[in-house]
């Protein structure tokens, strides 16, 4: 089957068609779309430019993906909100041992 070219504009610039698919003027490419193109470049295509819907089965372990990746991406987000948590206890921590280490100093003049 012969591969498609998208439709350009004067300029070179990916014309944006019917559909409203990848070529259009600020759309954004998402990492698991580009997993897609990786792994197969027609179903990509299959997928984004010609639009059609993968079979139900395949649509249920996508949305199992997109599940599990919101799960992933909640985790990371508290995870870097306890990192900051453990260093600001940490600076805290240090400070208390600072103070201390001065008023002992003092009291022994």
């Amino acid at each position: 089957m012969p591969r498609s070219r998208p439709r350009t504009i004067s300029g070179g610039v990916p014309q944006d068609n019917e559909r409203g698919v990848p070529h259009a003027k600020g759309y954004i490419v998402r990492a698991s779309e580009l997993g897609r193109w990786a792994y197969c470049r027609r179903a990509w295509w299959l997928r984004y430019v010609a639009q059609v819907e993968p079979p139900p089965s395949g649509q249920a372990r996508l949305d199992e993906g997109q599940i599990r990746h919101a799960e992933h991406g909640r985790g990371i987000e508290r995870a870097g909100t306890l990192r900051r948590f453990a260093l600001a206890c940490l600076l805290l921590a240090a400070l208390i041992g600072l103070l201390c280490l001065l008023v002992a100093l003092g009291q022994s003049r």
